[in-house]
C-alpha cells in the first residue's frame, strides 16, 4: 500500500474481509453444502479437487 501511494499508482486493492462484513453474504454458508453436493454429482466425485489431483513442482519449472 505504501509503495502504491508513493508512486501515485491508481490501483484497485481487494478487500479480503469484504464478504464477512457485507450483510448480503450473511447466509452464504447455507448454500455451500448444496453446491458441493451438486458439483460432486455432476463430476462424479465427492470433492471436486483432491491432493492427488495436483503435482508439486521441484522448483525448477518442471
Amino acid at each position: 500500500m505504501q509503495m502504491v501511494m508513493e508512486e501515485g499508482i491508481d490501483a484497485y486493492i481487494p478487500d479480503t474481509q469484504f464478504r464477512k462484513r457485507d450483510p448480503r453474504f450473511a447466509d452464504v454458508d447455507r448454500y455451500k453444502e448444496r453446491f458441493r453436493k451438486e458439483r460432486g454429482e455432476y463430476y462424479g466425485k465427492k470433492d471436486l479437487y483432491r491432493a492427488k489431483d495436483f503435482k508439486l513442482s521441484d522448483g525448477r519449472g518442471k
